[in-house]
């Protein structure tokens, strides 16, 4: 979708660069009422006509050594269900992750209902951990998630560090999802 700012009716937008990025500030989304400021060092992928759920995807600096995506669900979501669709989502990560290596288990750093601009949010949050390691922060594949109900249907914003194993990287990621704002 393009943001309000960047594009007239009608036109596609063009894909984003890092200089754009650098430039744009916020990255508004859905009619502008979702904001998330997204640092110069993740692009906006093109959008796909085969992924019409995909609101915007990013990719760290192009080597997807970390990535983001927004995405509108086609199915109900009612604020009431938000915990119910936290408790499910939690219990498929848990049993579904065949890729973790044999001596790494799957840590949750968050699990919870939070309130953001008066908004109910699934805050969740997970990195595999090492057999033997207690600090989350040198591990890959931090990643977190921010779902809410908008005009009764999904939204998801999922980033996640990937294969990248920088503290710095996780931070950054907090910084981006932090960021998040949504008006209805």
């Amino acid at each position: 979708n393009p943001s309000p700012s960047t594009a007239e009716a009608g036109e596609k937008p063009a894909p984003q660069s890092k200089a754009d990025s650098q430039n744009s500030g916020p990255i508004l989304l859905l009619d502008g009422k979702l904001k998330i400021d997204i640092p110069p060092d993740f692009v906006r992928d093109p959008d796909d006509p085969k992924e019409p759920k995909t609101v915007a995807k990013f990719s760290h600096d192009g080597d997807g050594a970390a990535w983001g995506e927004v995405l509108r669900g086609t199915h109900g979501l009612t604020p009431d269900k938000l915990d119910g669709y936290l408790k499910m989502r939690v219990a498929e990560y848990t049993k579904g992750f065949n890729w973790l290596p044999k001596d790494a288990h799957l840590e949750w750093l968050r699990k919870e209902i939070v309130t953001i601009d008066g908004r109910k949010w699934a805050d969740w949050r997970y990195v595999p951990i090492l057999k033997g390691k207690t600090d989350y922060q040198n591990s890959p594949v931090y990643t977190r998630f921010l779902t809410t109900s908008y005009k009764g249907q999904l939204l998801e914003i999922n980033f996640t560090s990937n294969l990248n194993t920088s503290p710095a990287m996780k931070s950054e990621i907090d910084r981006i999802m932090d960021s998040v704002h949504l008006e209805e």
